[in-house]
């Protein structure tokens, strides 16, 4: 499931906030497929001038603990990249 075609923000927490709003109608469903064993995360990838991932507002967090979803961030640092290579 991605945001990518949904979500025109360069903000990370708001493509997340899409998919917690897609995904908690269906809570009890996805309760029952965690209980069975299966792991779930939002896996994000991010890129910036910066060697710190986007930080993530408590109440998102919040709101993924709560369908038993973690996230995850892969960033990347741009910021040595100004020769494009």
């Amino acid at each position: 499931m991605s945001s990518e075609n949904w979500v025109d923000s360069p903000r990370l927490h708001v493509h997340l906030l899409w998919l917690l709003d897609e995904l908690e109608p269906h809570r009890s469903s996805i309760s029952k497929i965690l209980a069975e064993g299966v792991m779930a995360d939002f896996f994000c990838y991010s890129c910036g001038a910066s060697s710190k991932p986007p930080a993530i507002p408590l109440a998102v967090r919040d709101r993924s603990d709560l369908l038993g979803f973690r996230i995850e961030i892969d960033h990347y640092d741009t910021s040595g990249d100004q020769d494009g290579g």
